[in-house]
């Protein structure tokens, strides 16, 4: 069976297509980013099949349906001018304890892992989501602890659904730095931050998958801060 994991600049391929705003920085981005891994882990109803399906294709999934099976991606070919580009068959992982054992192939295979949480529920402190990424993190943080000494990942944070946080939909654009700085200050932020090796090494990225306009923006947020 095909390893979970995606060539990240697929991402922007597909952002390049459906915004204008990423094509400038193209040869930058497939120069940064070419040849690296992802793995998309987090719980469940994060949006990973979402944000999965949008780098793959620009499609986002109007009907939310929680991931039960592995669900497999098909192979996609994309062109963008004179690029051809090849997006291997993956597969999306369900989120959930249970699930553990096949995130570690992932994570195990990944130059990226992108966490997802929920951006709007961490910031209402509800604990049954607090205690769910503590949870993850901590196994994470084995897995980090395994890795060989000279290996390390490239790890995210990355906050979904802020659109469903009433605070966030009166924000300007000019104020989303502050909607960040409130959310990496929440204990339970910090706590992952730690546990997934420390502030210096782990990235944090705020948005939302839900239009093309939001996921363009998150997807962009993202890999502008991945290191080369």
């Amino acid at each position: 069976m095909p390893l979970p994991l995606v060539p990240i600049f697929i991402a922007f391929a597909v952002g390049a297509v459906v915004s204008g705003s990423v094509v400038s920085n193209w040869e930058t981005i497939v120069y940064s980013l070419k040849g690296k891994k992802i793995a998309v882990l987090g719980g469940r109803r994060v949006g990973k099949t979402t944000l999965l399906k949008y780098m793959e294709k620009g499609i986002l999934i109007e009907r939310y349906n929680q991931t039960v099976n592995i669900e497999d991606i098909q192979r996609t070919h994309i062109k963008l001018g004179d690029l051809d580009i090849l997006l291997k068959k993956t597969d999306d992982v369900p989120g959930g304890t249970d699930q553990y054992y096949k995130w570690k192939q992932l994570f195990e295979e990944a130059d990226l892992v992108l966490y997802l949480v929920r951006t709007d529920m961490l910031l209402k402190h509800d604990s049954e989501t607090e205690k769910g990424t503590e949870d993850d993190l901590k196994q994470i943080q084995i897995w980090i602890k395994e890795l060989g000494a000279t290996e390390r990942k490239q790890f995210f944070i990355v906050g979904n659904h802020w659109d469903s946080d009433p605070v966030y939909k009166n924000l300007t654009p000019d104020q989303r730095g502050n909607y960040q700085s409130q959310f990496t200050s929440l204990p339970i932020v910090k706590k992952m931050i730690q546990l997934a090796g420390g502030a210096a090494t782990v990235k944090v990225a705020l948005g939302s998958l839900a239009n093309e306009n939001d996921a363009d923006y998150l997807i962009q947020t993202i890999f502008k801060q991945v290191e080369k």
